[in-house]
């Protein structure tokens, strides 16, 4: 997956690194990880405002590993890749509807 610009993540690499917990073994105080889940969720909304829809998705990821039950970055994650599957949908239709509409119409190079 690639973001807005050209930019490609995966879970650990943003440009700006922070210290988080691991999914596998959650670590600090319960206070912790909800700082650290609401601080990547903030990450993610500013993120996700720039149009970086794959770094905002790695943030709301990196959330949920601080906090599973963080029900702000669950929301905004089933938000963020409903609006993605939405763009690869409407990406697959505008060339069908071309199509339809040449096939409707004749080709452009057929009206001399």
């Amino acid at each position: 997956m690639t973001g807005a610009q050209g930019l490609d993540y995966t879970l650990r690499e943003l440009p700006v690194k922070r210290k988080t917990a691991e999914s596998s073994q959650l670590k600090g105080t319960p206070g912790e990880r909800q700082f650290y889940a609401e601080a990547e969720y903030a990450d993610s909304i500013f993120r996700d405002a720039r149009g970086d829809r794959e770094g905002s998705l790695v943030a709301l990821k990196r959330a949920l590993e601080a906090m599973p039950t963080y029900a702000p970055a669950i929301l905004s994650m089933g938000s963020v890749l409903y609006r993605a599957e939405e763009n690869r949908c409407r990406a697959r239709v505008v060339p069908i509807a071309a199509i339809v509409a040449e096939a409707h119409n004749g080709h452009p190079s057929d009206h001399r």
